[in-house]
């Protein structure tokens, strides 16, 4: 059921701001119930879901040791 908001966020958790409302309007259903449906599968909710994305990158920028943490921040 919120296959296209996982999809949605893999897709573009780094090049916008992404709205529950959006994956909810998505998925066809309230932003209640994504919330709901995407805790009880993942354990957390949409939000800090794209926020682990995000620094799961950083973390793997930073690492490489090819970007500072200036560059990782802009990113």
């Amino acid at each position: 059921l919120i296959e296209p908001a996982v999809e949605y966020i893999s897709a573009n958790y780094l090049y916008e701001s992404i709205a529950i409302s959006d994956l909810a309007a998505l998925c066809r259903m309230s932003e209640s119930y994504l919330k709901k449906l995407f805790i009880s599968i993942y354990g957390i909710s949409p939000k800090k879901y794209i926020i682990g994305l995000k620094m799961r990158y950083a973390a793997e920028l930073l690492s490489s040791g090819k970007f500072s943490v200036s560059d990782t921040a802009a990113a």
